[in-house]
């Protein structure tokens, strides 16, 4: 699904102060390389990695990924050589300056916490960009798609396995539902 603010035209200005008060050191961020310059490259969000789903893409947020915070992917040259403008980059966030609305970035996975710190950094394909961004991508191609619709035909949405395993996560026993009408039983 996409992100449900997607749907509620939240003012640009109110989604990018929400997003830089909940940010996080150590959040994964997706975002493209917009330039690159001699003390690193500079990359434009345009999607969260992990964590809360949030539609930024419109928000023209631009993190920097200094020269220090980019591996070499050789044993001699300029590390940044590796990268071209347009490249889509997953990054982890390293430091936030909210009252500025500045963001750096690492490409190294020290700048992740333990359980994300399998994740890989770097370089990635449009396939590899999470499921809930290309789906907003699609829904902005088509913008007659209302929400109940997009709920409608998602697989989670009409698989009748959903209820049970909803119920069993939520604790709630089926042979005693916790409701006393008879629709809901």
């Amino acid at each position: 699904m996409p992100p449900l603010e997607q749907f509620m035209e939240i003012p640009s200005m109110d989604r990018r102060e929400l997003f830089f008060r909940d940010i996080e050191r150590g959040d994964i961020v997706i975002g493209r390389i917009s330039s690159i310059r001699e003390f690193g490259f500079f990359m434009v969000l345009i999607c969260l990695g992990s964590g809360i789903m949030r539609d930024i893409a419109h928000l023209e947020i631009t993190a920097l990924c200094p020269l220090r915070d980019v591996p070499s992917h050789s044993n001699h040259g300029d590390p940044l050589s590796y990268y071209q403008t347009g490249d889509i980059i997953r990054a982890g966030i390293k430091d936030i300056d909210r009252y500025h609305e500045k963001l750096a970035v690492s490409l190294y996975s020290s700048s992740l916490p333990p359980h994300l710190s399998g994740i890989k950094l770097g370089v990635i394909s449009p396939e590899e960009l999470p499921l809930y961004y290309r789906r907003s991508v699609e829904l902005n191609s088509n913008s007659l798609e209302s929400y109940e619709n997009i709920m409608q035909s998602s697989l989670g949405f009409v698989n009748p396995g959903v209820v049970e395993f909803l119920l069993e996560k939520l604790g709630i026993d089926e042979s005693n539902p916790p409701s006393l009408m008879r629709g809901l039983q």
